[in-house]
């Protein structure tokens, strides 16, 4: 079976690493396969791939081609330490894990308009790789519009988008009606809610609580 998608969000810290590590769950609880996740690239202390194995995801498992250990933006990191992100070495090592029979979950870093170099942004890498998206939405004042511009543009460039994952990062901005007035007005399917987690590393470690999380979600692939 290979499925592969990217899980991009509406903005940095709204919940792209947690929702790929449900996404990985709801493919082996219901497809019966081992799926591979992927952050292309990353920068700071605090590492997504770190991340995933501590939330119980093998090492095996978890692929990575740019880690930058400085707290920036990558365009930004990679001018400070000489390491300038290269998109086509990105799309090499990209399509060489597509060719594997299993599914690919590719997490972004940023928003869709972050830039990965000083000419090119993670939309430019999403073009090239040709796969559809799962669309992060934290709930936050402001993310109506953040998120209704990120599906404009998406579907300006001809971008599938599989369907939108609700978010909830802070226990204080919990409001249903932002996710249903943002539900009403697009075409786009909801796979499923994230409420805040309070024990976040504890309740996604448990295999048990990642399956509760996932229970009524639906993801059409």
């Amino acid at each position: 079976m290979n499925i592969s998608m990217v899980i991009c969000g509406i903005d940095t810290n709204c919940g792209k690493s947690v929702a790929s590590i449900l996404i990985y769950e709801y493919l082996k609880l219901y497809f019966s396969v081992n799926p591979i996740i992927v952050k292309p690239m990353q920068t700071g202390q605090e590492l997504d791939t770190i991340f995933y194995q501590q939330c119980d995801i093998p090492q095996k498992n978890i692929f990575n081609f740019y880690s930058l250990d400085i707290e920036a933006s990558l365009h930004t990191a990679g001018n400070l330490t000489n390491q300038k992100i290269d998109l086509q070495s990105l799309l090499d090592q990209s399509k060489s894990l597509l060719s594997e029979n299993r599914p690919k979950i590719f997490e972004l870093a940023g928003g869709i308009l972050s830039p990965i170099n000083d000419k090119e942004t993670m939309l430019d890498f999403v073009k090239l790789l040709k796969l559809p998206i799962i669309l992060v939405v934290d709930n936050y004042l402001g993310s109506i519009n953040h998120t209704l511009l990120t599906i404009h543009l998406l579907e300006s460039k001809n971008i599938e988008i599989l369907g939108l994952i609700y978010n909830n990062t802070d226990s204080r901005n919990y409001s249903t009606e932002l996710f249903e007035y943002i539900t009403n007005n697009t075409c786009i399917p909801q796979i499923g809610k994230i409420p805040y987690l309070k024990n976040l590393k504890y309740v996604l470690k448990s295999e048990k609580e990642k399956q509760n999380l996932i229970r009524e979600w639906h993801l059409n692939v």
